[in-house]
């Protein structure tokens, strides 16, 4: 997720109306973070069953919003070049003590890029 994506979602929060009631609110939010509800709500439907994978894909989505993170893959392709080490997001070539991607900037998750070359 790019900062242009945060961006994009904060400004939508911000446009929101008020919601009247809990369903309003909820289905206000799921649609601005732009990830399916976990609770059915579809007309006719009591909105009483839970979706699992939903609600893991709303917060895997909220919690990339706040903090994008990458891990190492072993190998890739950067501009058409292979390389050892590469962030899971953009593929651009990763290195030995990374935090941050270089190229898309999500925080390397797994330890140090030990792995990386």
């Amino acid at each position: 997720m790019t900062d242009e994506d945060r961006r994009e979602v904060a400004e939508r929060l911000r446009e929101r109306p008020v919601a009247r009631n809990i369903k309003e609110a909820y289905v206000s939010i799921v649609q601005t973070i732009g990830v399916r509800p976990c609770l059915l709500l579809h007309e006719g439907e009591s909105g009483d069953r839970f979706d699992a994978a939903a609600y893991a894909d709303a917060l895997d989505h909220l919690a990339d919003l706040i903090d994008p993170t990458c891990h190492v893959v072993t190998s890739g392709e950067w501009r058409g070049r292979p390389i050892g080490s590469a962030c899971s997001v953009c593929h651009a070539p990763i290195y030995r003590g990374m935090r941050h991607c270089s190229q898309c900037g999500c925080r390397v998750v797994d330890g140090d890029a030990d792995g990386a070359r």
